[in-house]
């Protein structure tokens, strides 16, 4: 758990408490690339959310708030009011650029641009730090057709790079083994019988059942009609 701080343009630092893996929060040597906060363009419904890029924007995260009522923190000798707790998930930049690959499309008719030139928002300017992710610049040509002049790069979204990409993820996601926590086959059917049983046992009859019944007859024998002696 991580205390981090949000210095967005023309806003005050502030403070909050967040689960965060350890890549998004280390800090790199110089001061100008700190890990930052900051609000993109929701590739799903295009709404404000809240992201968090690493030291140096290598890596994108998406954050998630967990909130209750009345909640505050306590932190060294401070308390803090903002009671909320941010969880921290590794985001892939790509479905971010998706956007405004696809809006550069339909706008441009398909013609080759600088990523530069695609990745634009007036309403969420910080969204150029997503050409400075690392997958961005290793991966981008799984969703982009891409032509070199001289040492410049142009792209074009490409629906049919993207449809596999997007299979590809969702292949390994649905290859993943999910290991179980617990073994559960201790809870089949005859144990659930037998802990039923046993918890409707009094004290005595658990401490009965205990006891080693070698060359005991059972008390119902002691009831059971006797054979007829043979004349």
């Amino acid at each position: 758990m991580h205390g981090a701080k949000q210095r967005p343009a023309g806003a005050h630092p502030g403070q909050w408490v967040l689960v965060a893996p350890e890549a998004a929060t280390v800090f790199p040597e110089t001061p100008d690339s700190e890990p930052l906060f900051t609000k993109l363009r929701n590739p799903s419904t295009g709404e404000a959310t809240l992201y968090l890029f690493n030291g140096g924007a290598q890596q994108l995260f998406e954050v998630k708030a967990f909130h209750e009522e009345n909640r505050s923190w306590f932190i060294g000798q401070s308390v803090q009011q903002d009671g909320r707790l941010l969880f921290v998930t590794p985001m892939d930049p790509l479905f971010l650029i998706l956007y405004y690959l696809i809006k550069a499309d339909k706008e441009q008719q398909g013609k080759f641009q600088p990523l530069d030139q695609v990745v634009l928002d007036s309403d969420y300017p910080n969204c150029l730090l997503l050409l400075k992710c690392a997958d961005v610049k290793q991966y981008i040509h799984h969703i982009t057709e891409v032509k070199e002049i001289g040492s410049q790069k142009f792209h074009k979204y490409s629906q049919e790079k993207t449809l596999k990409w997007l299979k590809k993820k969702k292949r390994k996601l649905s290859d993943a083994p999910v290991e179980p926590e617990e073994d559960y086959t201790k809870f089949n059917s005859s144990n659930l019988r037998t802990k039923k049983a046993n918890s409707k046992m009094s004290a005595a009859q658990k401490a009965l059942a205990k006891v080693d019944k070698t060359g005991m007859k059972s008390i119902s024998a002691f009831f059971s009609s006797k054979p007829k002696a043979s004349k």
